[in-house]
């Protein structure tokens, strides 16, 4: 905006966008339809001669507005979610507890016991060896 005419000046592309108006000590910028590309740095300044002085910057960040459809989408997943993982615990739960054997159920296992033989005086030469023997395997 030049001060000797009050009127500003816009480049390519920014001509219907924006609306500057000043009064004696601050200038006023007004962003028409401002969308996501608005956001950046804003400097305000002027030129003395053709050197530009810059005498305040402003950081504008446009965040796009949530439409409450989404939140409802998230609430819903968010749910959802939770009911699974307590489901999901219940179930390891039950078949950990499910699992434990009680204290009255035994694991049996069959075994043959054959009578000691009564041992002689006689030497290991005379003695006959055992060739009856039997073996169970338990799991």
């Amino acid at each position: 905006m030049n001060p000797y005419d009050g009127k500003p000046s816009f480049c390519d592309g920014f001509q219907n966008r924006f609306e500057m108006s000043s009064n004696i000590s601050t200038v006023f910028l007004k962003i028409k339809r401002v969308d996501l590309s608005d956001s950046g740095l804003y400097f305000c300044g002027f030129f003395i001669g053709r050197h530009t002085v810059i005498v305040n910057a402003t950081y504008l960040k446009v965040q796009e507005e949530s439409d409450g459809m989404t939140n409802l989408v998230i609430v819903i997943l968010g749910v959802f979610l939770n009911i699974v993982v307590i489901v999901l615990a219940v179930k390891i739960r039950k078949l950990q507890t499910g699992t434990d054997l009680g204290s009255d159920e035994l694991n049996y296992a069959a075994l043959n016991f054959q009578a000691k033989p009564k041992r002689s005086s006689r030497p290991a030469s005379e003695r006959e060896l055992e060739t009856h023997v039997v073996y169970a395997a338990t799991r």
